[in-house]
């Protein structure tokens, strides 16, 4: 007997479709996160909760696209519910899972909710290298500037920082903003490519994104960092593109080089 015949047979025997285990888990949240489509469809019928939006998440979490259009659309779960403090889009986007983003983004998900920390969907996609995603989020005109609270980094600052070039080029070549820095004075994308040694972020920066390669942070330019870090090769095709180097004044402000 297989897990569907299985569940259909309980069902119409009225087993207890709500009963959760030790730790809380119901039938429908297991089939939900083993992606059990038609399990989930038959439980659904059978009429089990489904509003709290626990099982939604779990199926989003994992990449189950068919398990959540049931949940949705047969199930009435609001795509917006948040669980553990994000979205089931959040989630999603946060592991990857480009369809089930894009499921979500046409159910009418907030594209733009965030965190505790003020981090969206596109940040922390942004942040692992999705670039599919990215572009999906993208095309649901997610802001493309928004800003963690805790750290005033943006999507383009972190892909920046971990050397992600193709989700740079996605948010540049949408506008984003390549000169926004931490709290916008403590060091912009260009930056964190060069202290983290991504040449390859470095060159879309400046020549798809036109990164001020002089620009002064606290710190200094981004050859500064660069010289002081012993990045050969960014080094070297900083000075290529005109980058000089530069410290800030002792209190912290900009040189006003621009």
């Amino acid at each position: 007997m297989n897990l569907l015949t299985l569940t259909l047979t309980l069902v119409r025997g009225k087993a207890g479709v709500d009963v959760a285990d030790e730790r809380g888990a119901t039938p429908l949240f297991m089939a939900a996160g083993q992606g059990h489509e038609e399990v989930v469809r038959v439980l659904v019928e059978a009429g089990v909760d489904a509003i709290d939006g626990a099982d939604l998440f779990i199926g989003s979490q994992v990449g189950m696209v068919g398990v959540c259009k049931v949940l949705v659309a047969e199930g009435g779960v609001d795509v917006n519910v948040v669980v553990n403090g994000v979205t089931h889009l959040f989630v999603a986007a946060a592991r990857g899972h480009g369809e089930v983003c894009r499921y979500l983004l046409g159910a009418k998900a907030n594209v733009n909710f965030a965190d505790k920390d003020g981090q969206t969907s596109l940040f922390v996609s942004a942040q692992q290298g999705h670039v599919e995603t990215v572009r999906a989020l993208i095309w649901s005109e997610a802001d493309l500037n928004a800003n963690a609270a805790s750290s005033g980094a943006t999507a383009l600052f972190v892909a920046a920082q971990e050397g992600f070039g193709l989700v740079c080029r996605a948010l540049l070549k949408n506008r984003a903003d390549v000169e926004l820095g931490l709290n916008h004075d403590n060091g912009g994308a260009l930056l964190m490519a060069e202290q983290n040694g991504h040449l390859e972020a470095c060159r879309i920066l400046v020549e798809e994104g036109k990164a001020n390669v002089n620009k002064v942070w606290l710190c200094g330019t981004a050859l500064t960092r660069a010289m002081g870090q012993n990045k050969n090769e960014v080094v070297a095709y900083l000075k290529g593109k005109g980058s000089q180097d530069g410290g800030g004044d002792e209190d912290g402000d900009e040189d006003g080089v621009m």
